[in-house]
């Protein structure tokens, strides 16, 4: 199932996944190479979504190619958010709905900002947003809870969560994956600390590899190898990779923008005597037309 940790204040968004592909039926380890999130830069809103759950079908499914081959060919650069996820829900529940598997569990989130305003997107088609009401009436600093169905149901669904009376102290957290919320008590504090007092996005994405980290030692679907995105509220990103064992090839997230994307971009970087070379390699797709 893996793991994704998102926070999202008015000053920043941080989102940090690991990269292993674990087989749905004995969790073993299939690779350490599977991009989670994607970063959408459109014209009036900017954000970072990462998924779990089901990665791969066969030659018939990929869950990382379909949500970058949607998002642009729904042309997201020019969406708001709830068109984008009202739009995921439905083309999610036909793609996942032909697959003929029985574990077809899924999730992705969105984080990020519509007009400088920052809002959290869920599409899921085994979790349920317990009501944020009774325990967060301000929907001040919080993280939402969510109650996790043991198998898939037929349709996505899918909410926009927006902060009310915003102040630059609100901020919000998601968490989903393969490990109990227990294990990481102490860890999620820390992370609250630092998102009250207002941290830098480079500090929250520190403890949020620490969460991530530890909580692959209590699952063997969660890798080490770890991709970071730090996105400023201008749109600004910063993507780092982050490998246990040093590796040479850095993985890139998908990106989608205004004037075009790109997809399984690696970075390689090689030296000889004083010489260093940096190899830059992946696809580069046009930018997507716009709809009428």
């Amino acid at each position: 199932m893996s793991f994704v940790i998102t926070t999202v204040s008015p000053k920043s968004v941080v989102q940090v996944s690991d990269t292993r592909l674990s087989s749905l039926s004995d969790q073993s380890v299939l690779s350490e190479e599977l991009r989670k999130t994607l970063v959408v830069t459109g014209r009036v809103m900017q954000f970072v979504l990462g998924w779990c759950g089901l990665a791969t079908a066969g030659k018939d499914h990929s869950t990382a190619e379909w949500i970058f081959k949607v998002l642009y060919g729904m042309s997201a650069v020019d969406l708001n958010p709830d068109q984008i996820v009202e739009k995921l829900a439905e083309l999610a529940t036909r793609q996942f709905g032909a697959l003929n598997l029985k574990d077809k569990r899924c999730h992705f989130l969105l984080g990020g900002w519509h007009k400088s305003e920052p809002f959290l997107g869920v599409i899921s088609n085994y979790s349920t947003l317990d009501s944020l009401e009774a325990h967060e009436p301000d929907l001040k600093h919080h993280i939402p809870s969510f109650s996790d169905a043991p198998a898939a149901t037929h349709r996505f669904q899918a909410w926009i969560l927006r902060f009310r009376n915003l102040t630059e102290r609100h901020y919000v957290v998601n968490v989903f994956g393969d490990c109990p919320a227990e294990k990481l008590k102490t860890h999620f504090r820390g992370l609250e600390g630092l998102l009250k007092k207002g941290a830098e996005a480079r500090t929250i994405s520190a403890a949020c590899r620490q969460i991530v980290l530890e909580a692959g030692r209590h699952s063997k679907t969660i890798g080490k190898n770890l991709v970071s995105v730090e996105m400023q509220r201008g749109g600004e990103t910063h993507c780092s990779y982050y490998s246990d064992e040093g590796a040479e090839v850095m993985l890139i997230p998908d990106m989608l923008g205004v004037a075009g994307g790109s997809t399984q971009m690696t970075i390689r970087v090689s030296s000889v005597g004083d010489k260093a070379t940096v190899r830059l390699q992946g696809k580069l797709i046009k930018a997507p037309e716009t709809q009428p």
